[in-house]
């Protein structure tokens, strides 16, 4: 996909953004969980983490990136870079390396090509197209969107039963 592509898959999804519901917040764990895992994701649509871990993201531009609650942050490369008094950090068509790390880190990106990997307990979210590995289980994103750990569909997700 070339750039201009991307930044245009971007452009529509940041579009689509505002018509979320308002109960769409960044994933955060309240306790810690003794398991562990390491979740290894790339693609392009939406993605979010969060909890007890550590994310590090290769970022490639054509994207937006939101960073709330890290204790540790590290952020290397060339974009444009907004932090705001909740202590938000929003970096926009970022091409370089973020690292974050913490007991409550949430971490939301929408765009063209995300590229991450999230290690410790938590949730996670990708909806778009795209490939994720999660230990040794390879699975992928979709439309319709992936939740980690995995949850049954409500009642109202579920497709009619064809009769």
């Amino acid at each position: 996909m070339s750039r201009r592509g991307k930044l245009l898959l971007a452009l529509a999804v940041v579009a689509v953004l505002p018509i979320l519901p308002a109960s769409v917040t960044l994933a955060q764990e309240e306790t810690e969980s003794p398991a562990e895992h390491t979740l290894a994701a790339n693609g392009y649509g939406w993605a979010q983490v969060g909890g007890w871990m550590t994310v590090d993201i290769q970022a490639h531009g054509a994207s937006i990136i939101w960073i709330v609650g890290g204790d540790t942050l590290e952020i290397t490369g060339e974009g444009q870079r907004e932090d705001s008094n909740g202590g938000v950090v929003r970096l926009t068509d970022w091409e370089g390396e973020i690292h974050v790390t913490g007991r409550r880190v949430g971490v939301r990106m929408v765009g063209g090509h995300l590229d991450f990997t999230a290690t410790g307990s938590g949730r996670a979210f990708l909806q778009g197209y795209g490939t994720f590995h999660i230990d040794d289980h390879v699975g992928r994103w979709t439309w319709r969107g992936v939740r980690l750990p995995r949850r049954p569909l409500s009642p109202a997700e579920r497709e009619p039963a064809m009769t």
